[in-house]
């Protein structure tokens, strides 16, 4: 398949990043690409100091998401959550704008890249540690009242573009459209319910020497059930594995897990017989978003480009 471009790529010159960058250094500095397939990640160096420098379209992430995004980092880090530090501009900005892209920096993490998709690399402990992480971000979720900005919730955040589908996309777009029904019909209160990471994928991981987890990249944050976030980790994990090896996997994953969760944070035991549901509300979204992608990028969807897509995102099959 061809790569996927960014959003706002047809926009992009690379005066926006020297300018956006002048507005956190204002002594010389250097940039450089930093991994990510949405956004334009650089990496901001001087003499002095090193930052990350996360430039979005506008029309993927406004201006009042990114200033919730802010104000949410800012606490969990006063609750002792492991975490980039957001920093504000040279003029006092959570956020600034060169138009049509906006800007947030952090400060740079310490860490080596999770080796999450080495198929040996993760034990149980491991594991285990990731599922307190996110007991205790979800832990410090329940209190969060946000500021006059707030974070979408998932169903807006996710909204999947009106357009031509094929009728092979068509049948999962109604797949999709039914789990995400039976999904609202579970009930938002407090406890499960509330603002999640979004995304928490190996590529939003380091790793420190005493094996505990920095998270990285909020960007995806939104209101959805906490559940969600540990569908998602169980969707990347999946990813690495064969479809043969997958049940398997899947079984000794998602209690160890549910451990670590469990000891930071309750959980009705309901959710475990949601997490087949969710893993394939996600697993759809991913595939019919790349569909939208790759057919505005090169027309309708070729035989092998489909199966791909299936075959990869298509973890959730065999799981139930």
């Amino acid at each position: 398949m061809l790569p996927l471009p960014k959003t706002g790529q047809s926009d992009w010159q690379a005066s926006h990043e020297t300018e956006l960058a002048r507005r956190w250094l204002s002594e010389p500095f250097s940039l450089s690409d930093l991994n990510s397939s949405v956004n334009f990640v650089k990496r901001l160096q001087s003499e002095q100091t090193q930052l990350v420098l996360r430039i979005s379209h506008a029309s993927r992430r406004p201006l009042e998401w990114l200033l919730a995004e802010s104000a949410w980092l800012v606490h969990l880090q006063t609750q002792g959550i492991d975490l980039p530090q957001p920093l504000p501009s040279l003029q006092g900005h959570w956020v600034e704008s060169a138009e049509p892209f906006y800007a947030v920096a952090f400060a740079w993490a310490e860490g080596q890249p999770s080796t999450f998709f080495d198929d040996n690399a993760w034990g149980l402990q491991e594991i285990f540690e990731l599922g307190r992480l996110i007991g205790k971000l979800h832990l410090c979720a329940e209190n969060w009242e946000p500021p006059a900005e707030r974070r979408p919730d998932w169903e807006t955040l996710h909204a999947l573009p009106d357009c031509d589908w094929a009728p092979e996309e068509a049948e999962l777009l109604a797949e999709y459209h039914q789990t995400l029904l039976l999904s609202q019909s579970w009930p938002r209160n407090k406890a499960d319910y509330g603002l999640i990471h979004g995304d928490v994928s190996p590529l939003n991981l380091l790793v420190r020497p005493d094996a505990s987890f920095t998270l990285l990249d909020f960007d995806d944050a939104c209101y959805a059930w906490y559940a969600q976030d540990l569908a998602g980790v169980l969707f990347h994990y999946l990813l690495v594995k064969s479809a043969h090896n997958r049940r398997l996997f899947a079984q000794k994953f998602l209690p160890c897990l549910l451990a670590g969760y469990r000891q930071e944070r309750p959980l009705d035991p309901i959710w475990e017989s949601r997490m087949i549901p969710l893993l394939k509300l996600h697993s759809l979204w991913f595939m019919l978003s790349t569909a939208h992608v790759l057919m505005a990028q090169g027309g309708p969807l070729t035989p092998e480009a489909r199966l791909t897509l299936r075959t990869r995102f298509g973890m959730y099959q065999g799981l139930g």
